[in-house]
């Protein structure tokens, strides 16, 4: 009833700044109050203006201006709790937040990831989430091992596609990331790894025959830029393939990976490894922070986890002509 007062043109400054005092005092307690309210307001958990001003608007400007940056753009203390109680009231403002900071900063994947994790909805976002959001949050999940991505991708593929959607997508996704320098860390983009890029153009080339037309090119164009620039690797194709995109192996050998990291992920990372040569750190020292740094609600110790584990399946083939020390 406040935030639909708040919209007549006599009380709306008012409105806002009564709603400014819990913001300052218990803005957990004011965040979940404005997700139940606009709960009730398909419209109002978009980011998006509304088509014309509606009764919710002050809600939304505080929601998506001040406290979803603040709970779900960045490491928070309270944001684990909050989040999950926010989740439970209202999915959908939680969800249109996460979309709408990736289209601001592509790299708040990671966060999001993060979140869905917290709330345990993970499932739900990759189901209702949009484009490329969802693509490149299902990417990362399953660097990180939440998600079977080519489970995920077969299970989307034959249970409709999203009414026919989600092929195309797809491929205007690995598209966007591959002919664009997209996958360099551009715009802060999180890059793709071989496996990655390997998992969808195999799915997609199954599946090639349902594709309009300019995506089935564009599909065959994709897979000629990941292959020149070495992301499949030759033990992806399969033997007596054409190249195609549909002649990607399931048993091959992993292509090489291109994951990119920070330089200052990539400088820690390597600072634990140097401890464990010097003795100045336990292997089971490590192993315990490893854990820790898995199952942290931070974005930074989840880049460092993924860092270091990547770093050792990328060593572990040279691990026989290491000395014994």
């Amino acid at each position: 009833a406040l935030c639909a007062l708040g919209e007549s043109p006599t009380y709306r400054s008012d409105v806002r700044r009564m709603l400014e005092g819990p913001l300052g005092t218990c803005p957990e307690l004011l965040f979940v109050t404005l997700a139940a309210a606009l709960a009730t307001h398909p419209w109002a958990a978009s980011a998006a203006p509304p088509p014309t001003p509606g009764p919710m608007t002050v809600a939304r400007e505080l929601l998506h201006g001040t406290l979803i940056p603040t709970y779900l753009g960045q490491a928070h203390p309270a944001s684990a709790g909050v989040l999950c109680r926010v989740w439970d009231v209202n999915r959908e403002v939680l969800m249109r937040g996460m979309e709408a900071l990736y289209a601001k900063a592509p790299n708040t994947v990671s966060r999001a990831l993060d979140a869905c994790q917290e709330v345990k909805g993970l499932v739900h976002v990759l189901q209702e989430g949009s484009y490329p959001f969802v693509l490149d949050l299902a990417a990362l999940a399953a660097r990180r091992e939440y998600l079977n991505l080519e489970k995920w991708l077969t299970d989307t593929i034959m249970g409709g596609g999203r009414g026919g959607t989600f092929l195309p997508a797809c491929v205007q996704f690995l598209s966007e990331r591959l002919t664009t320098n997209g996958n360099a860390g551009a715009g802060g983009r999180i890059s793709l790894s071989g496996n990655i890029v390997a998992t969808f153009l195999r799915e997609l080339g199954h599946h090639a025959a349902s594709l309009p037309p300019e995506a089935a090119a564009e599909l065959e164009r994709v897979h000629a830029t990941a292959a020149a620039s070495g992301l499949l690797g030759g033990a992806a194709l399969a033997p007596g393939g054409q190249g195609g995109p549909g002649d990607l192996d399931p048993g091959a050998a992993p292509a090489p990976s291109s994951e990119a990291f920070a330089a200052d992920v990539e400088e820690e990372a390597n600072s634990y490894f140097q401890k464990i040569y010097m003795s100045h750190q336990s292997i089971d020292e490590v192993v315990a922070m490893l854990h820790s740094f898995k199952n942290s609600p931070r974005a930074r110790e989840q880049e460092i986890f993924a860092c270091m584990i990547h770093n050792l399946f990328d060593e572990y083939r040279f691990f026989p002509k290491y000395p014994d020390k």
